[in-house]
This record gives C-alpha cells, structure tokens and sequence, in this order.
C-alpha cells in the first residue's frame, strides 16, 4: 500500500514514516509495516513459515540457508518494495 504523506501530514503534523515502521489504524490495530518512506506492506495474517530456536542447538538449524532464501525472496520483490 502507498502511504499518502500529504493526507497524514494535514491530520498529525510532521510525518516522516522510514523502513521498519509500524503502520497502526487509530483504534491501535496493525496494519503493516513500512518498507520505505512510501509502501507499507499489509499483514493481513502473520503465519510464520520458518522459525529459529536460540540456543545451543541454533548450529544445528541451518539458519545461513533460510536466512539466504529469505534475502532471495526480498530480491525478487518490485525495486520499491525491497
């Protein structure tokens, strides 16, 4: 989703979301997370396909190849979205 900075500007002031942001509704519901200055990605339900275990046994969870296909697929995402 686009994040119109002009509409939000004229409602709360200075605004200026960056990468990594929570995207809230007022009620304080999640929406997303911001990419850039100007996409949010929408998290409509978050399942997660892979997880890690901190720990001693980390080693063993070939966490470099699922890291290495998580950054594979955030490369063949739009350039704007990256």
């Amino acid at each position: 989703m686009k994040v119109d900075r002009s509409l939000l500007k004229g409602l709360f002031g200075h605004f200026n979301p960056s990468c990594g942001d929570l995207v809230l509704t007022k009620s304080g519901d999640l929406i997303g997370i911001m990419v850039n200055g100007e996409y949010c990605a929408l998290l409509n339900k978050v399942v997660p396909t892979r997880t890690i275990q901190l720990g001693s046994e980390v080693a063993t969870q070939q966490t470099g190849q699922m890291l290495s296909q998580l950054y594979d697929r955030i490369f063949q995402m739009p350039l704007k979205l990256q």
